[in-house]
């Protein structure tokens, strides 16, 4: 497919490019054999979920769909707005699916996992395309692809949010021992060998909401697989609920156990009760299993979170708001901007970064702006959100820049913002966006704090406004981070983005300071003006931490760094009340 035939700015600009029921799919990878079934609703937003579906045996991906159960699950598609992938066995070797591995038959695990890294990708030369939230992909298995489910999810924890078996869960011991004993890759992307080999994260350990509807057929259910997932969540035993007669629990990982005896459970149920409640974060090794934050108003009256949306250089806009509950409007509180990264959504930058969290508990008010569907022609990408910044200019870019200004204006118009305590931060693209804002409108800001993404200039040597006054700048990069990590090397991204900032902000690049946080987690090489200990520039490795933002960062960076910073309505900056000067940045 032509990435140009597909509208970028359809009536609704938030609707996916690519819409359907698409038959007959294939994996880009096709030497492993198989097809499946996509369908994406009208209803699906950019980074939105899947449910995976594996049929019983002997049923083809298209014959399911077409079925009751299919529209059933295509009903509540369209309802809540997620992406079916419906899936077959083998069709060329008998229809059935390969639960003992056999060497003659397809490898399921690894038919599955290029399906699931298919469906990550967003190349508009794949058929079905779609933004898929990595956080929200779940498993469903009916009959024996109930049990290759559970095989593929041993295999691969780390990739799901969820599975759910109805009537089939018997996979052999001595693959659950095998296979649950391999090291894992521990984060989402899960070719990326990074960390599988120094951390040492077996897939035994990696735990997953499980939600086992058993067989009639006893020779169909299996002990060891409700075992391995009870141990691998260290789950407690609880109480029954109307759904289960048996429950394990821990955290937000819950094992539910139906009996045949029982009903089974809708496609409704199994989404909107059991699978859509939980998502698998990538801020640690194996994912965090968290249940998704509920976008609600406060218990007190005009706080929580408060959507808004309007027509911005002619395009539509929208971002949400959270007021904490303390808001008083006699008092002015701290903005903090919230940018999320490429392809990804504010709603799944909520979730990921937990801003709200300690906004509540410090009392500021943050932003979380949505990003516009752009095409990406240079990745081949359908369009999806991503911000205008110098690393990443998409076509036909919107203005970010003043999108980001209406959203601070607005926000001052509405809430007792306090002027001198605005700060912008950011993930990936969102991290560029970040760095553009501190480039074009550093007079509103009083500091930056970017993510996962370096910038050392802009393209072309485009002007951007001077500084007199340094804006102070904490960047974080995730040690297994894809984009270089914390690697410094003569010429690197990190290493001309240091000297860039070295001149902007005035401090020399050669004498820094470093430092670990109590924790052990963090390691920081701080540049300072050289006369005084105030950060000009901090790059703070995480340990662990592949490209992602991570939500204790967001403590660190309000109590460590804004919440001692303000920009004066004269221009100059404070740290904890002291001036903050430019330095040489003589490099002798």
């Amino acid at each position: 497919m032509n990435i140009n035939s597909i509208s970028a700015y359809p009536e609704n600009p938030y609707s996916p490019p690519i819409s359907g029921v698409f038959h007959e799919q294939s994996p880009r990878d096709t030497t492993v054999p198989g097809k499946y079934t996509v369908y994406i609703p009208d209803s699906f937003q950019p980074c939105s979920p899947a449910v995976m579906i594996l049929a019983p045996d002997y049923t083809t991906a298209q014959s399911f769909y077409s079925g009751s159960l299919g529209q059933a699950w295509k009903a509540e598609a369209d309802l809540r707005g997620f992406t079916l992938i419906i899936v077959e066995a083998d069709q060329g070797q008998g229809g059935a699916w390969n639960l003992l591995n056999a060497t003659w038959q397809r490898n399921d695990d690894d038919f599955l996992y290029e399906i699931v890294d298919t469906i990550r990708q967003k190349f508009s030369s794949i058929p079905a395309a779609f933004n898929l939230d990595e956080r929200s992909l779940y498993l469903v298995g009916y009959e024996q692809g109930g049990s290759a489910a559970h095989k593929m999810a041993i295999s691969w924890p780390q990739l799901f949010g969820g599975i759910v078996s109805i009537g089939g869960s018997n996979v052999s011991d001595e693959l659950i021992t095998r296979n649950g004993g391999k090291r894992s890759f521990p984060f989402i992307a899960g070719q990326n060998s990074d960390g599988r080999e120094t951390i040492g994260l077996l897939n035994q350990d990696i735990p997953l909401p499980a939600w086992i509807v058993e067989a009639a057929n006893s020779e169909l259910n299996s002990l060891t697989i409700k075992n391995h997932w009870i141990n691998a969540a260290d789950a407690i035993s609880g109480s029954p609920n109307i759904y289960a007669q048996e429950t394990y629990s821990n955290g937000a990982t819950n094992i539910w156990i139906t009996y045949s005896t029982a009903a089974t459970p809708s496609p409704s149920i199994i989404y909107e009760e059991f699978l859509y409640q939980v998502l698998r974060y990538t801020n640690t090794p194996g994912g965090v299993l968290e249940y998704r934050v509920g976008l609600i108003s406060g218990s007190v009256p005009g706080t929580g979170f408060v959507y808004s949306e309007d027509t911005v250089g002619g395009r539509l806009r929208k971002w949400w708001t959270y007021i904490p509950t303390t808001y008083n409007e006699n008092n002015s509180y701290p903005l903090i901007v919230a940018l999320h990264g490429g392809s990804n959504s504010a709603e799944a930058f909520i979730g990921d970064s937990r801003w709200h969290l300690y906004a509540e508990q410090y009392g500021l008010i943050v932003v979380f702006p949505q990003a516009f569907p752009c095409p990406l022609p240079f990745f081949g990408w359908i369009p999806v959100p991503v911000w205008n910044q110098y690393i990443i200019t998409p076509g036909d870019p919107p203005d970010d820049v003043a999108f980001i200004r209406h959203v601070i204006n607005q926000t001052k118009t509405n809430y007792a913002v306090d002027a001198e305590k605005v700060f912008a931060t950011g993930h990936s693209n969102g991290a560029g966006m970040t760095w553009r804002l501190g480039l074009d409108a550093p007079e509103i800001f009083a500091a930056i704090a970017p993510a996962g993404w370096t910038v050392s200039a802009t393209p072309g040597g485009q002007s951007v406004p001077p500084i007199s006054v340094p804006l102070p700048v904490w960047l974080f990069m995730g040690r297994y981070d894809q984009m270089g990590a914390d690697a410094f090397s003569l010429g690197n991204s990190n290493d001309t983005c240091i000297k860039y900032w070295a001149q902007r902000n005035g401090f020399n690049y050669k004498k820094l300071c470093t430092e670990y946080d109590t924790s052990g987690n963090y390691y920081s090489r701080i540049w300072t003006n050289g006369v005084d200990s105030i950060p000009l520039f901090q790059f703070t490795t995480v340990a662990d931490c592949p490209h992602i933002y991570v939500p204790y960062e967001c403590e660190l960076l309000w109590t460590q760094f804004f919440s001692k910073l303000r920009l004066a309505s004269d221009g100059k900056r404070y740290f904890n009340g002291v001036e903050i000067t430019r330095g040489s940045t003589s490099n002798e």
